[in-house]
Parts: structure tokens; sequence; C-alpha cells
């Protein structure tokens, strides 16, 4: 398939995806269109293609790589396991993720140890309730961390599966956490 098919095909299967999100869900309200808009407004027109090696040097290279996901595509944590395999082992990475709260960190760091079961793990920080989505997408990511020693820190918080927390507030604090998590990590990639 020629990648201009490859590229027509995938953004058909998104409009489909989203269109049966919206069956279920019904439309997302203006607040969540009018975020997705200035996000997309953001970063149109500023993407080119690159070469596989051409990423990992960038990545490699740099003091913290923002990676996004489809979270409900266990494809999209995979392009993640991917990249992060290909990294050189002598430098450490700090994976900061969505899908766990800063208040789970001790629990993230047992589980990584094996001081806890992959179940207790689970219920510890709570993964369908706070987060919900496949706990196999996001295994694999785990279990390198766990390989290459890794350290996992959460992004989210308790209280935000609780509460609306407007977006952009959401972004300005987990921006702030990375950059602590620089400070406090200086030699480390964040990913």
């Amino acid at each position: 398939m020629k990648q201009q098919e490859w590229v027509l095909t995938r953004k058909k299967l998104l409009r489909k995806i989203k269109a049966q999100v919206f069956d279920r869900l019904g439309e997302p309200p203006a607040s969540l269109r009018q975020y997705a808009k200035r996000l997309t407004d953001e970063f149109r027109g500023r993407w080119r293609a690159c070469e596989w090696n051409e990423l990992l040097k960038s990545v490699a290279e740099s003091d913290v790589t923002f990676g996004s996901d489809f979270h409900a595509h266990a494809q999209s944590q995979r392009a993640h396991v991917r990249i992060l395999r290909e990294l050189p082992t002598d430098r450490p990475v700090v994976l900061a993720l969505e899908c766990i709260c800063l208040e789970d960190n001790e629990s993230v760091d047992q589980y990584l140890n094996g001081e806890i079961s992959e179940e207790k793990f689970l219920d510890e920080v709570e993964w369908t309730y706070v987060w919900g989505f496949p706990w196999g997408n996001y295994r694999p990511l785990f279990l390198l961390a766990r390989e290459r020693g890794f350290l996992i820190r959460g992004l989210s918080r308790r209280d935000d599966s609780k509460k609306a927390l407007c977006l952009e507030v959401r972004d300005e604090r987990m921006a702030s956490d990375v950059a602590d998590f620089q400070m406090e990590q200086p030699h480390s990639l964040i990913y």
C-alpha cells in the first residue's frame, strides 16, 4: 500500500472510532471541543516525517520527550515500548505517565521492584476506577521499566477522577510536574 493510501486508511479508521465513541457517549461538551481545537491549532503545520533512526537519535538526545497515545488502542503503547527499547542503556529514564496518580508512586516502585504482585499493584492504584483503559495495553511499558530500571512517576491526581478538572489547568500542572521530575533527576530522559 502506498504511503498516501495508508494515511487515508488511518484517517478513515480514526473517524470511525470517533463516531463510535460519540454514539456511546454523545458529542463532547463545548469546553472539550474548544480545548481540542486549540491543541490542534497549536500543532498544525509543525510536523514532518522523519526516519526511524532520526527519531531515536532525537529522543536519546533530548531532556524531555512528549509522547501521546490513543489510550484504548494497544498499538499506541507498543510504539512507545519500541522507542524506549531502542534507547541507549547508559542514561536513566523516567516515564512520566498520565495513567498513574502521583500519590501512587510508592506502589509503582514496589511493583517494579517485585515487592508486590501485579494484582495487588492494580488494586492499590485502582487501575480500573482511576484509569479504566485496558491494563494489557500498558503492561509492556511497566515490564520494560522493570527490566531496564526506569523510574515511573504518575502525572495524574486521585482527585482528578472525582472532579471536572479544566484540561488546561491539568496540562499546566502536569508540565510543572515534569519540570520537577527533571530537577530531581537532572541527567535522566523524562519520557
